[in-house]
């Protein structure tokens, strides 16, 4: 049988798949359609906003914008005596003025499938049934296994199946599809995420997921709140530990660990979506309900018996909902970790994911090779918001593309290190910078030398590092005692270093957060936790949350001291005589090393308390002012406000 010929797609057309109806056993036909597409101008804008409605609330009472863009009303007298409802406590209030416009009728209806492509792309066959004659086309085993599960026997379901309806063989229109995803899985009915075959145990945690999900609502402003229809209200506090079993918290950890969830294109997929659902085997969730039960998990005090916080905190990424104002790199930060079969899309598989602007100043070409693709990303970036944000996902160690020092190597699972996103070096100030060939010219002042360097905490989390969990530990301990631990064996850990351990988060810093004063924070270096010689475990599950939170600071790098009598956190591969600089439009400081042939590398980003809250531009605060952090609705980005404490 001849292979399918594909045929030109027109201005703003787009491919539709037929999926005949079969038994699950049957040949895979499909029929292959064009249909077009343009733009979308749907607004989801309320007429009048959620702040007039709140007006018309009776005492004690407050209206909060779900993730679902749903609205919920909230009563609270005392801690004991609260409700929350969909309805308006006032019948007579309409609310029609103040829900999200309905979308005009489509032309076309269609489902957006999100999956894995898996390495045996081709070993399948999909028989494409025309007019003229059949014809087959080759597809991948995980995408054959997912059209068996998706197909009825009783009519055809339409679908958008990106291996089959671009043609993937024809780079230019490739890069001109993968342009209009937003626009693909935005217009869908549906986005159906294929996460494969049932397990023994993945149906065990669908269900428990699913229950966790219907007891919670998850606000915009980042609240969890029990839902109106919750059997189990007590379940959305934060201190509250869900009843689960083993056998259950195992089951949600396989499932969490599934391949889709690791992979860069479904972020864009699953953020695009209007209504989306998980499949696994035969068995269906709401994606709706499988997030609101993450964001809740993600959030508790104390860890879930066998779930890794940092592998909820990885999911819990994806299920956060971007917003209109979340900024470009928080959005591009989303796919921090994940993978990709070409180390281009870590660009252009999250092209969807930017507002629209910035969008077109993208344009996918598959044709460059892989650091040129970075190095005009970076620069569109820098142009697009005037800040230099991605400089602090440079890391000059372990480098694999020709780019300069100055562009991240993306192709790695971006960002090796975890970043601090409060240190406010240079306030709101925007960068200061010229383009001249491969070299960036900047703004800033120098701040510090390197002194001493201890070497890196090994970092069992990267892929390209063989260690465990206990290795890093120790390793840390032993950070501890070579540093902190005096003669007679007390520990004294300086302010700064413990600040910097744990990325200065910590109460006096972040006022409304459920975290640690510097005291108790210092009190637990001190203490046999991580730092001693109680945890024997390889599950970081056990650990408690500053300690996990301050894990993730640690590992991969080094612990540092200055000329100047600083201390704090470097890149590894941080030497001594490398200079530290502060960067109008960087909120990082920046270690620096001159370079062979004159200008300097970016070695990496610097973890130094010393120097936060723009000290090397506008010098210190004077007493009693201090800066704190308040965590804003877009994308749990914190928002910077300067407080007088004192009179």
């Amino acid at each position: 049988m001849e292979t399918y010929c594909y045929s030109k797609l027109s201005k703003d057309e787009i491919r539709l798949v037929d999926l005949h109806p079969a038994s699950f056993s049957d040949r895979i036909k499909i029929s292959i359609s064009h249909i077009p597409l343009p733009p979308s101008t749907h607004n989801t804008t309320r007429s009048v906003s959620l702040n007039e409605l709140e007006k018309t609330l009776p005492p004690k009472w407050s209206i909060f914008e779900t993730t679902d863009r749903q609205i919920l009303f909230y009563f609270e007298d005392t801690d004991d005596n609260w409700k929350s409802c969909w309805e308006h406590p006032d019948p007579t209030v309409d609310l029609r003025p103040y829900q999200i416009p309905t979308r005009e009728p489509k032309l076309f209806h269609y489902e957006a499938l999100s999956y894995t492509w898996g390495e045996d792309h081709g070993s399948e066959t999909a028989y494409v049934v025309s007019s003229a004659h059949d014809t087959q086309l080759r597809i991948g085993a995980n995408l054959a296994l997912a059209l068996r599960h998706l197909r009825s026997e009783d009519g055809p379901r339409a679908l958008w199946v990106d291996a089959i309806c671009i043609n993937q063989e024809d780079l230019s229109e490739r890069e001109q599809q993968v342009q209009r995803m937003s626009t693909i899985f935005r217009e869908a009915d549906r986005v159906v995420v294929w996460l494969g075959p049932e397990s023994t145990d993945s149906n065990l945690a669908m269900q428990r997921l699913d229950f966790i999900g219907k007891q919670v609502v998850n606000t915009m402003d980042n609240w969890n709140i029990s839902s109106p229809e919750a059997v189990a209200p007590d379940w959305c506090y934060f201190r509250y530990a869900i009843p689960y079993s083993t056998a259950e918290w195992t089951a949600i950890n396989a499932f969490l660990h599934r391949d889709w969830f690791s992979r860069v294109w479904v972020v864009q997929e699953i953020q695009l979506a209007t209504d989306a659902v998980l499949q696994c085997g035969f068995a269906q969730m709401s994606w709706s309900y499988f997030r609101r039960a993450v964001v809740l998990l993600w959030g508790k005090q104390d860890p879930c018996p066998c779930l890794s916080r940092h592998r909820l905190s990885f999911i819990e990424r994806l299920a956060n909902v971007v917003q209109a104002d979340t900024p470009v790199y928080h959005r591009f930060h989303l796919t921090a970790g994940r993978s990709c079969a070409d180390p281009r899309d870590r660009i252009y598989g999250a092209l969807g994911l930017f507002p629209d602007d910035f969008q077109l100043k993208v344009s996918p070409q598959y044709s460059l090779p892989v650091g040129d693709v970075y190095l005009a990303f970076v620069r569109a970036h820098i142009e697009h918001v005037q800040r230099l944000e991605l400089l602090k996902n440079c890391q000059l160690h372990g480098r694999t593309t020709n780019a300069p020092s100055w562009v991240p190597d993306f192709s790695s699972k971006f960002p090796t290190l975890k970043g601090a996103e409060w240190q406010f070096v240079s306030g709101y100030a925007a960068c200061d910078v010229r383009f001249e060939g491969s070299t960036l010219s900047v703004l800033g002042v120098h701040s510090a030398t390197v002194r001493t360097v201890t070497p890196p905490i090994p970092n069992y989390r990267s892929d390209s590092d063989p260690s465990t969990f206990l290795d890093s530990i120790m390793a840390i301990r032993e950070l501890i005692r070579t540093n902190f631990v005096s003669t007679m064996g007390e520990c004294v850990v300086p302010d700064n270093a413990a600040r910097a351990m744990t990325g200065n988060y910590l109460v006096d810093r972040f006022p409304e957060n459920n975290v640690l004063t510097l005291e108790q924070w210092k009190e637990h270096l001190r203490s046999p936790t991580i730092f001693g010689d109680s945890i024997t475990s390889e599950n970081e599950g056990d650990l408690p949350f500053q300690e996990e939170f301050a894990l993730g600071f640690l590992l991969g790098r080094v612990y540092l001291s200055t000329d100047e009598g600083y201390v704090g956190l470097g890149p590894p591969g941080t030497e001594p005589g490398d200079q530290i600089v502060s960067l109008l439009g960087c909120d990082s400081p920046m270690v620096l090393r001159k370079g062979p042939h004159g200008g300097f590398l970016v070695v990496g980003e610097y973890l130094m308390p010393e120097l936060s809250d723009s000290r090397d531009f506008l010098g210190p605060l004077p007493s009693p002012w201090r800066v704190q952090y308040f965590i804003g609705p877009s994308d749990r980005i914190p928002e910077r406000w300067v407080h007088q404490t004192g009179s």
